[in-house]
């Protein structure tokens, strides 16, 4: 605790014991809310199968077990389900067989991947046979298992089966944002983030090609950000007391809500915009008036829906000492370097800090709505993120007319987002106040 603020060390910390049925009250209501999450999210699978149909936002992909777990962050989310099964703290003959299966499956991908990669390349697609091998455990643990054990084995089940179908439904979203937007505002993005007298994202391109080690080391937390979410989830759920909000929700809803956003101002990101400079650079000179691009690709940039997430895990874990905040601090300087490394804008980024802010007020279900630091951290959030998306997309002129008071802008937002959610943290970690629903 000594590495915890000394407003947060004079609470008095709410540790509750378990229930009859072997669950604590953080975990009961987090198994509910992750079913209610897998509901919806089933919802929008029918949706997106639909929609479809009818032609819209088509996805045009499939499934093949030669290319099964090239997708590293699908991969990474797979890790974090086989320590799910982990734990549920079963008897060492149930986790050895978990583990074996899961290196049967693992041998078996291994012999599917392409003759010419290499070991690290093989490596780092690891995490399909286990994970998928951990779902069956949980799955017979969740039938089969002791009555404390079966609890819990279906909460993580569930868990499971929503990082599984997650994805998929995102990535139908995606392209549905494309065919209604065919146009996007990359140009405008590209003047904007401009206005210091340099591209960040070219910046950030060329400072990771010098160092091997830098680039692999951001883009290494950048695919495992679903593992680091199963991590942040586990510590919420082992201290109660230092966490205020549901991670899962805020984490869920601002996916869903990124899509929304991404309506508004639709754009592909600098990869598409210049794919022959980027990102080593030098950042192309753009001197002609800004104008609507139809150009291919996912808008996946305004706002970071990456930079959204990691601060959602970050904010989570904040309160529970000072290696677990240091490594947080850390994840979020490589993800702002992967991210613009990728081909977003700097503005993509600044705009992730209210959309964060606002899920955590949203989910802060320690503290009523009549609380002042949740009203406050909503209305700023929500302000301040529908503030600068307005101005970057009808008022740009105004916008590139005034750099230093843009500038200064954006980091009025993010130090503001910054202030509020600690208020909101403060005010909700003050008390001995139990996790509702």
């Amino acid at each position: 605790m000594s590495g915890l603020p000394r407003w947060l060390r004079r609470a008095q910390p709410f540790r509750p014991g378990p229930l009859p049925d072997g669950l604590s009250p953080a975990e009961r209501v987090f198994f509910r809310t992750s079913l209610t999450w897998l509901i919806l999210l089933v919802a929008l699978g029918v949706v997106s199968q639909v929609a479809q149909h009818w032609g819209l936002g088509r996805v045009e992909s499939h499934f093949s077990l030669s290319t099964a777990g090239f997708d590293l962050i699908t991969n990474s989310g797979f890790l974090g389900i086989f320590l799910c099964y982990g734990r549920l703290r079963t008897e060492w003959r149930d986790q050895a067989w978990v583990v074996a299966l899961g290196l049967l499956f693992e041998a078996i991908l291994w012999s599917l991947r392409p003759p010419n990669w290499n070991l690290a390349d093989r490596l780092l697609t690891m995490g399909l046979g286990l994970g998928s091998a951990a779902a069956l455990g949980l799955a017979m643990q969740a039938v089969l298992g002791s009555p404390q054990v079966r609890k819990r084995a279906r909460g993580y089940l569930i868990l499971a089966v929503f990082m599984m179908l997650f994805p998929h439904v995102t990535l139908w979203a995606h392209f549905a944002v494309v065919d209604w937007n065919p146009q996007v505002y990359d140009l405008f993005a590209y003047q904007v983030d401009g206005l210091a007298g340099f591209q960040p994202s070219f910046a950030v391109g060329a400072l990771l090609e010098r160092s091997p080690l830098l680039l692999s080391l951001a883009m290494l937390v950048y695919n495992e950000l679903p593992l680091l979410l199963f991590l942040a989830l586990f510590l919420s759920l082992d201290h109660p007391e230092r966490t205020y909000n549901q991670v899962i929700s805020s984490f869920a809803g601002m996916g869903l809500a990124g899509f929304l956003l991404y309506n508004l101002y639709p754009a592909s990101g600098l990869v598409i915009l210049f794919p022959e400079n980027f990102p080593q650079g030098p950042a192309p000179p753009w001197d002609g008036p800004p104008h609507l691009l139809e150009l291919p690709g996912t808008r996946n940039c305004m706002p970071s829906l990456h930079m959204s997430w990691i601060l959602c895990l970050t904010f989570a874990v904040f309160r529970m000492g000072r290696r677990v905040r240091m490594a947080a601090l850390v994840a979020v300087c490589f993800t702002v370097l992967s991210t613009l490394y990728l081909g977003h804008y700097w503005i993509d980024l600044v705009a992730a800090f209210p959309l964060a802010l606002s899920f955590q007020a949203l989910t802060a279900n320690r503290l009523s709505w009549k609380s002042p630091a949740r009203r406050q951290a909503l209305t700023g959030g929500l302000g301040m993120l529908g503030v600068f998306l307005v101005s970057l997309r009808w008022f740009h002129p105004w916008v590139v007319a005034c750099p230093g008071l843009t500038l200064g802008a954006q980091a009025g937002i993010i130090l503001t987002a910054l202030f509020l959610e600690h208020r909101l943290a403060r005010a909700a970690l003050a008390g001995p106040q139990p996790p509702q629903t």
